[in-house]
């Protein structure tokens, strides 16, 4: 190591501890350094007080209403209606009893062929919700369905995965099925 005149006058020096540094310059101003070590000190504790981005307590009534909207819609016999809550799109999947139907227009064909009339669609309710929203723009809704109708009766469970669009909370996944008939 090269010593030079500066260096070895700070070797030279007796080290100086931290309060007589404060002591030191008491008598000029300090105000240099504190405005922006404050400013850094208030910016990380404000940042640990923002929320995180957490879904909305909206976003679950929003899935509970598509929720409602399909089991007053099927009371209704509107299979149209209740098919409004299903995005329309190629990739919609409806699976049940081991079929899948790949797309909107073969979700409502397989509705229309299995339901018929309104009077074949009979009523419908659904318990037990369960919605989780996943993401701002996801989330997932299990529940238990029973239907009486002109079939008879039925019972069973569903899983749907809803996303947020445009238009608002619409069914891309939907997993039905029914209990053995006892």
């Amino acid at each position: 190591m090269i010593l030079t005149k500066a260096t070895r006058r700070r070797a030279t020096q007796p080290s100086v501890s931290v309060s007589n540094r404060w002591r030191r310059g008491a008598g000029r101003n300090r105000s240099g350094a504190w405005p922006g070590f404050a400013l850094v000190v208030s910016l990380w504790l404000l940042a640990g007080c923002v929320t995180p981005n957490r879904p909305s307590a909206t976003a679950e009534a929003d899935v509970r209403a598509v929720l409602e909207q399909q089991v007053r819609e099927w009371n209704a016999g509107n299979l149209a209606g209740f098919m409004d809550t299903y995005a329309r799109s190629d990739q919609t999947h409806f699976a049940s009893g081991g079929d899948l139907s790949l797309g909107w227009q073969r979700v409502f064909d397989r509705y229309r062929k299995k339901y018929g009339n309104p009077a074949g669609m009979g009523t419908t309710t659904f318990s037990d919700l369960e919605i989780t929203v996943l993401a701002p723009d996801a989330a997932l809704a299990f529940g238990r369905w029973h239907q009486k109708g002109d079939r008879g009766e039925g019972q069973g469970l569903f899983t749907l995965l809803l996303r947020k669009m445009p238009e608002g909370w619409r069914i891309v996944h939907d997993h039905t099925s029914a209990a053995d008939k006892k």
